[in-house]
């Protein structure tokens, strides 16, 4: 390796400049990478070399789109993370922009971070904060300083130790500027299981003698800087879409008794929104993008009570059935939450817009779509609608009567292919 080591092109004057990389181009391969196995023709017994005249083995990759769905795993467009950041991170700074000790010490969590795009765009939003408070750009902005945003304002956890590894280096590319010792992020981006908390008494009677694998995260222990201060100020991310049919039993006993949201035929993204609310701070945001079937599903029901019951919606920016993600078929909205008393829910439809809305995609524009509404404390479906159709849909109940009063045994309505 020349002298330059990463940052010089060998054999030339030129060097690189990672600060003009995509922001989360190892993402792309990451996911690429979770879309495909090496898939070996023949059976390799022991290392050795290879012995002359005999074939060596045939080695392809072969594409695995099941294999990602299976993991849940669905590649954020870029659109959606900034929006995400800036409906949370952003309100946070223009909130807290006269109490500078409140922005130096923010806590920003990615709960399922994969190779990190939330958190790189979080970072990025930081780092743009303090060079205008310096009166500068983020280029002027030092090594401390940089270093300092990384090291104490951004977590992430994720089960898979490669996203773990890309993650981190994809932070530590958005953070150097130039040939410098790059810090260690083993105690802000952490391999363990969101979901699972708990010690050896209290995870053996689920798991038995291998509790251990299940690769409990017990937050106190290891993010002790941020819990002691109450928790994080803005939880985002895109956690993943598993059904609990999927899962090992044992998994889904621990889940039901741990888990409010853990009712009927889940889906454990349930679970991660509960996690990320017991972990956000009084006044702390939240925003995923997760399926909206929550709303409407059998499933849904505990979700729903639990988030009307602590008024922790104030947004939702429903999809419906447009595609989001490039990869698979899914009906999602994107979830924003603070943690306290919130008066009313804004609702933003987007569904037909989105459909006829021509590059580059954003949101900004559907904003004139949004109306608000109440969210009852009910566990019942969910159902939006602006102040002159809810009056109209309250005479329609106040009249009639839903189809479950009229049928026992409704159980999932229409199957394809039956």
């Amino acid at each position: 390796m020349s002298s330059g080591g990463l940052y010089a092109v060998p054999f030339s004057m030129a060097n690189y400049d990672f600060s003009q990389m995509d922001a989360d181009v190892l993402g792309q391969v990451y996911e690429q990478y979770l879309g495909h196995v090496a898939q070996e023709a023949g059976r390799i017994t022991q290392l050795q070399p290879s012995i002359p005249g005999m074939a060596l083995p045939a080695i392809t990759v072969e594409g695995k789109r099941q294999r990602r769905r299976e993991r849940g795993i669905y590649y954020t467009p870029a659109w959606v993370v900034q929006y995400v950041v800036q409906e949370t991170l952003g309100r946070f700074l223009e909130e807290n922009q006269n109490r500078q000790d409140n922005i130096d010490n923010v806590g920003i969590l990615d709960p399922a971070c994969g190779s990190g795009s939330f958190l790189i765009r979080a970072y990025e939003t930081l780092l743009d904060y303090h060079a205008r408070a310096s009166g500068g750009e983020v280029a002027h902005l030092d090594t401390r300083a940089r270093e300092r945003v990384l090291r104490q304002n951004i977590y992430g956890i994720d089960l898979d130790p490669q996203a773990v590894e890309i993650a981190r280096l994809n932070l530590l590319i958005r953070m150097v500027r130039e040939q410098e010792l790059l810090p260690q992020l083993r105690d802000n981006i952490e391999l363990g299981n969101s979901l699972v908390d708990g010690d050896e008494d209290e995870l053996r009677p689920f798991f038995g003698p291998r509790w251990k694998e299940k690769s409990a995260f017990k937050w106190a222990n290891r993010f002790p800087r941020v819990m002691e201060r109450g928790g994080f100020d803005v939880i985002i991310g895109n956690p993943p879409y598993v059904r609990i049919q999927t899962l090992p039993k044992e998994e889904v006993r621990f889940f039901n008794q741990n888990f409010e949201a853990a009712t009927g035929n889940y889906d454990i993204y349930c679970l991660f929104v509960e996690r990320s609310l017991q972990l956000l701070r009084p006044g702390g945001y939240l925003g995923f993008i997760i399926p909206n079937k929550f709303m409407h599903t059998a499933y849904g029901k505990g979700l729903r009570t639990l988030l009307a019951d602590q008024k922790a919606v104030f947004k939702i920016v429903d999809f419906g059935d447009a595609q989001i993600f490039e990869s698979g078929t899914n009906y999602t909205c994107l979830l924003f939450l603070r943690k306290g008393h919130n008066r009313s829910v804004t609702y933003v439809p987007v569904a037909d817009a989105f459909k006829t809305m021509a590059a580059p995609l954003t949101l900004s524009h559907a904003e004139k779509l949004a109306f608000s509404t109440k969210l009852d404390n009910s566990s019942s479906p969910w159902v939006f609608a602006p102040a002159r159709e809810e009056t109209l849909m309250r005479k329609l109940r106040s009249v009639s009567s839903p189809l479950s009063e009229a049928s026992e045994k409704v159980f999932v309505g229409l199957q394809t292919s039956r």
